[in-house]
């Protein structure tokens, strides 16, 4: 059976070959560097349910990586790496953070432990 490839970004099949391969998905492609893409079928719908399950308790407002707005730049593009999404503020800022996941990972469990920390002490002043 061959394996599609499919652009996360968008969801489109790619035709041609991808630049650089990593762990989990290949940049490059039809996003101009910026997008990633991976090779197997059901990979889109997984990440929807990914995205549709964490989206609603993703505890940043900001860019993991740039610090910046999610929406400063048209809206917040929405990535799954290894089954967690990451969210940031621009296409470009998923190159950054595949050199170093684990740094910004780590970030976001910071602010989802913080957040979680608060709604107990919330619950708990009540």
């Amino acid at each position: 059976m061959q394996l599609n490839r499919i652009c996360l970004s968008l969801g489109l099949v790619l035709a041609s070959a991808l630049t650089a391969w990593s762990a989990h998905a290949m940049e490059g492609g039809c996003c101009g560097g910026g997008g990633a893409a991976q090779t197997a079928q059901g990979s889109t719908d997984k990440n929807k349910e990914v995205i549709a399950k964490q989206g609603p308790a993703y505890p940043l407002k900001t860019c993991v990586v740039s610090g910046g707005d999610l929406g400063a730049m048209g809206g917040a593009v929405d990535y799954v790496y290894k089954d967690r999404l990451v969210r940031f503020c621009c296409k470009g800022c998923i190159k950054k953070f595949e050199k170093e996941p684990d740094t910004y990972l780590k970030k976001i469990d910071d602010a989802a432990k913080k957040a979680a920390d608060e709604k107990s002490s919330d619950k708990k002043d009540k």
